[in-house]
């Protein structure tokens, strides 16, 4: 239950750092990047929730090296951070907001949440009563829609039978029905790491929420049920 991994993190680490709320509601997720033109998303959500500052995260980038020889690097942090549990089944999700849909941007935000899934269950590791392994597991990138011109370059790459890039068929995913995009460990090299095979994911699905303002509502219900 997510009031008991609260009761051990908050037995650990810092109070501040974590909140816990039992009956379902709105939280906003804010980006504080001074040009970022997506500066608020707000979640709804039912069941029990435990959201983590990602203070624990930022505020520890200089234990990691820089990247070297290609390899990922972990001095990367999400803007949310949160263990919901409904029922009888637990989630862990991960959300990173966006400004301008961009190739660049979508594989940053992809990069922003392997590196925090790694960085938030290497500190949950050491609680005796955690296990990821009884979780479900995504991410949600949140930013502005994709141009028209390249939707409909994709489109008619697709209508024609070429072959579509990763990018492409990424944002052809994102497009239609909220479906997630499987990211593979092979693709942000996380594997590459020396990390326990525990704290890493083969793939991890990864969801899309279009904002069309500076701030965009959405109801984790909706995504959750596609996991």
């Amino acid at each position: 239950m997510s009031n008991n991994l609260y009761n051990d993190l908050i037995h650990f680490y810092h109070p501040d750092l974590f909140e816990y709320k039992c009956c379902g509601g709105l939280i906003p997720i804010h980006e504080y990047e001074t040009n970022a033109t997506v500066k608020m998303v707000e979640m709804c959500y039912h069941g029990k929730l435990l959201s983590i500052k990602n203070n624990l995260l930022r505020e520890c980038h200089n234990i990691y090296k820089d990247n070297q020889n290609n390899l990922p690097e972990l001095k990367h942090d999400c803007d949310g951070i949160f263990f919901l549990t409904k029922g009888e089944q637990k989630y862990f999700v991960l959300i990173e907001l966006k400004s301008k849909y961009t190739k660049d941007n979508i594989e940053k935000a992809e990069r922003q949440l392997a590196a925090s899934y790694i960085r938030v269950l290497s500190r949950m590791s050491c609680l005796k009563d955690f296990d990821i392994s009884k979780y479900k597991v995504c991410g949600i990138i949140v930013s502005h829609y994709p141009s028209t011109a390249e939707l409909s370059k994709a489109n008619k790459k697709r209508h024609t039978r070429q072959t579509l890039d990763r990018y492409e068929r990424q944002m052809m995913a994102f497009r239609e029905n909220a479906i997630p995009f499987e990211l593979s460990h092979l693709f942000v090299r996380t594997n590459q790491l020396p990390i326990r095979e525990d704290l890493l994911f083969n793939t991890l699905p990864i969801f899309h929420i279009n904002s069309y303002g500076s701030s965009v509502k959405f109801d984790l219900d909706t995504i959750l049920s596609k996991l």
